[in-house]
């Protein structure tokens, strides 16, 4: 695999450290170090914040579903750009973007995303280790790892944003490894850190009041 950090700074600030020659079976990391509904939030000015909510809402992201679209459309093309730096660098792009620019609403609360891991399958990016589920093919769609039809449960759960495209067979999502909730008296440098995939889960489940995925999810498409 290969790492790719950015930092949440004033002006942002982009690092990238290779950790592996190998660019057929990699899986890319996109991380920030840290010095009743779920939602995507535009991290911009009030009067044009973009927001996106998963909890009254269906999986599909709505309000900001345009946007984010935009954001994510260069890796639903399933790194279609040709060689390792091209593709190196729209990964770049895209963690830039989400990591320093858009936020996590988790029942309403505000959470900085830290550290997300891309998975990309396609005929130009052959991952292996993509879990090429059908909820992998679309792009700005929430997707809970599962395990045939059920939901992954105990320490092996998961949500990526799902960033595939049906048509050219791509299956790729963004992992969110690690969240840090903001608030008033916290910083994104210092703030209440989850770290873990299944964690970040967790987190979820306990601010929306809901006991498992297959709860939170029930009665959406």
């Amino acid at each position: 695999p290969f790492w790719l950090k950015t930092s949440r700074l004033n002006p942002p600030v982009a690092v990238m450290t290779a950790m592996s020659a190998n660019a057929k079976t990699k899986s890319t990391l996109l991380k920030k170090p840290i010095a009743k509904d779920m939602a995507l939030k535009k991290s911009a000015p009030a009067s044009s914040m973009a927001a996106a909510t998963l909890g009254e809402a269906p999986l599909v992201l709505p309000g900001a579903h345009d946007s984010l679209r935009k954001v994510l459309e260069p890796i639903c093309r399933g790194l279609g750009v040709g060689g390792y730096a091209a593709q190196w660098a729209v990964l770049k792009g895209v963690a830039d973007e989400l990591l320093n620019r858009w936020d996590l609403l988790i029942s309403g609360q505000p959470h900085t995303l830290v550290e997300m891991e891309a998975y990309v399958h396609s005929k130009e990016h052959a991952d292996p280790y993509t879990h090429s589920d059908e909820g992998q093919s679309t792009c700005g769609v929430w997707y809970f790892h599962k395990k045939g039809e059920s939901y992954k449960s105990g320490s092996v759960k998961g949500l990526d944003l799902a960033c595939g495209a049906a048509e050219g067979s791509v299956r790729a999502g963004l992992l969110i490894r690690a969240v840090s909730a903001l608030g008033p008296e916290a910083s994104p440098h210092c703030g209440d850190l989850t770290e873990g995939p299944s964690l970040v889960v967790d987190r979820i489940l306990r601010l929306n009041g809901q006991p498992s995925i297959a709860a939170l999810v029930a009665g959406r498409p």
